[in-house]
């Protein structure tokens, strides 16, 4: 099991919008280098549950996850470590992801109610 670290004092992916979004840093920057926020509605112990309910993605030769996916509201998180083999920190997801994680997270949307949501995100975020 592994600790979600949001870190002290570190609210970059923080804001107080119950959604998540993207904000960029400069001004006509492209989304691809924007900071992804987290929604409001996340506290630290569902971003725990996300976290021990993710799914982990590792290279063949890794003993932890370089990322772990889920997805709150419908909206896909990507976790990376903060303290290799300790912790992670998440934020919304854009990119790229394995495809089968892709319809896994689309599954866990889909039961959840937000697969409408959830294909809204992966069309505007998601790259092929």
């Amino acid at each position: 099991m592994y600790l979600y670290d949001r870190g002290s004092g570190r609210f970059k992916h923080c804001w107080k919008r119950p959604f998540a979004g993207f904000e960029p840093t400069d001004e006509d920057q492209p989304i691809n280098k924007q900071v992804g926020k987290c929604s409001s509605k996340i506290r630290q112990d569902d971003a725990q549950v996300l976290l021990d309910d993710g799914i982990p993605v590792k290279d063949q030769n890794d003993r932890h996850p370089g990322i772990i996916y889920n997805v709150f509201e419908g909206i896909p998180y990507e976790a990376v470590p903060t303290e290799y083999g300790k912790s992670y920190h998440g934020y919304p997801w854009q990119g790229r992801m394995p495809k089968v994680v892709l319809g896994r997270l689309r599954s866990r949307a889909e039961e959840q109610g937000f697969l409408s949501q959830f294909n809204s995100w992966v069309e505007k975020y998601g790259k092929r």
